[in-house]
């Protein structure tokens, strides 16, 4: 009986164990119905460079030799301020000599007056005669226009010798130097090459035909260094490029471009229409593709709603949208978000949002 029971319990045992497959549940998803569109802003660009808002080349007005020089490339410079100066020994020189003579002239001078007064008062007396009067008058008035010409040569001196002083034309920055010490240098060549400190500006060539939609006084977007700044439009020139086709635009920079420098590429960022059938989606629909491509999530209006991918190519975007082209159908919905999260093929519940 024992036996029995054992055995029972045993074939017990071997029996079959049902277990219950638990179904996962769809991922729930927020959709968006497709969007097209008969047209996309087209994103140009128009190059260009960083300038600055005065430069120039500065030199004596003199022929001399570089006795000193005050800066150098790179260094600052408030206007007035001391560049370079001239050897003016030999104008010192003159000055000492026109000094002299002026003092000789000054001393004869006064001599002939004296002689002239007493002439005068003799003459009343019948001592002196008219012709030593006349001689004396004549010399007076020679010895005047002496002194009138060597004070004229004085102040000629004076401003030779001011001359050999470079002064800063404005406030800036040395770009260059272009002689060392003791050079001798003719006038007007070109000592330093110096630019002015303040905001920069940009000039750009930009086509005829943008150029009449363009306002003086108006403010546009520009991009250097990957970065955007908003400049203001402060004229357009009148005349074509007869090479590049192109006006020049000059855009005033704020202090937020400080860190660009004279020479850097800029370019005028200008959005137009562009007339071609496109779908607009939000840009969190778009995830990277494979060979640097762009995929879009669909979900299916089947009675289980899937996830699909399908390859778009991207025409342009703003920050918040994007506007594509690709192999889809007008009443699809296109899932917008959380991309990270599903594969092709998964079943997803679908919330609708609304546009």
């Amino acid at each position: 009986m024992a036996l029995l029971l054992l055995a029972l319990l045993l074939l017990a045992g071997c029996g079959p164990v049902s277990q219950e497959v638990a179904t996962p549940t769809p991922t729930r998803v927020t959709a968006l119905p497709l969007q097209s569109s008969d047209h996309y802003p087209e994103l140009r660009r128009y190059t260009g460079r960083v300038v600055a808002p005065q430069e120039g080349a500065v030199g004596f007005e003199l022929a001399g030799r570089i006795a000193s020089l005050h800066k150098e490339r790179g260094d600052t410079f408030a206007a007035g301020e001391l560049l370079a100066t001239l050897d003016t020994r030999l104008l010192e020189v003159e000055a000492r000599e026109l000094a002299a003579r002026l003092g000789q002239n000054r001393a004869e001078l006064t001599l002939a007056r004296q002689t002239l007064t007493r002439l005068t008062t003799l003459r009343q007396r019948q001592f002196s005669s008219d012709q030593e009067i006349d001689e004396w008058q004549g010399k007076t008035r020679m010895l005047e226009a002496s002194a009138s010409q060597i004070a004229a040569a004085q102040e000629a001196n004076q401003v030779r010798i001011e001359k050999s002083r470079l002064l800063a034309p404005f406030s800036g920055t040395v770009v260059s130097r272009e002689q060392p010490l003791g050079a001798v240098v003719n006038a007007g060549q070109p000592l330093f090459a110096l630019i002015r400190t303040g905001h920069w500006e940009a000039d750009i060539g930009i086509p005829a035909e943008l150029a009449a939609t363009l306002s003086p006084g108006q403010t546009y977007p520009l991009q250097a260094a990957d970065r955007t700044f908003t400049a203001r439009l402060v004229n357009l020139g009148i005349r074509v490029d007869g090479h590049t086709h192109t006006r020049s635009a000059r855009f005033a920079l704020g202090e937020d471009a400080a860190m660009l420098a004279e020479g850097q590429l800029i370019s005028l960022l200008h959005q137009t229409p562009s007339a071609i059938d496109a779908y607009v989606v939000p840009l969190t629909a778009l995830t990277q593709g494979i060979r640097g491509g762009w995929t879009l999530y669909v979900a299916t209006r089947t009675p289980e709603p899937t996830i699909v991918s399908r390859d778009v190519r991207l025409l342009q975007q703003d920050g918040e949208r994007a506007w594509i082209e690709g192999a889809l159908q007008g009443d699809e919905r296109i899932v917008m978000d959380g991309l990270h999260k599903l594969v092709p093929g998964q079943r997803v519940t679908v919330q609708e949002a609304t546009p």
